[in-house]
C-alpha cells in the first residue's frame, strides 16, 4: 500500500509546496521592506534639504558680513594710504 516508491513524489511535493509559500513568503516581507525603505530614504531626503534651506538662511547674513568686514578692511587700508600720503606732502 504506501511502498517508499509510492511516498517519495508525494514528500517531494509537500517538501516543494512548502518551500514555495516560504519563498512567497519572503519576496512579500522583502517588498514591504524595500518600501519601507524608500520611504524613509525619501523623508532623509526632505530633512536633509531643510536643513539646507535653514543652514543657508543663518549662513547668508554671516557671509554678508564677512563681505562687509573685508569692505571695511579694504576701506580702512585706503584710508591709512590716503593719511599718509597726507603726513608726506605736509612734511615735503
Amino acid at each position: 500500500m504506501w511502498s517508499p516508491e509510492n511516498l517519495m513524489p508525494i514528500v517531494l511535493i509537500v517538501v516543494m509546496v512548502i518551500v514555495a509559500v516560504v519563498l512567497i513568503c519572503v519576496g512579500i516581507q522583502l517588498y514591504l521592506l524595500l518600501k519601507d525603505t524608500r520611504r524613509l530614504i525619501k523623508s532623509a531626503d526632505a530633512l536633509v534639504n531643510n536643513a539646507d534651506e535653514k543652514l543657508d538662511l543663518v549662513v547668508n547674513p554671516i557671509r554678508t558680513l564677512g563681505s562687509l568686514a573685508s569692505g571695511v578692511a579694504g576701506g580702512m587700508k585706503a584710508f591709512d594710504a590716503f593719511n599718509m600720503w597726507l603726513k608726506k606732502r605736509k612734511t615735503a
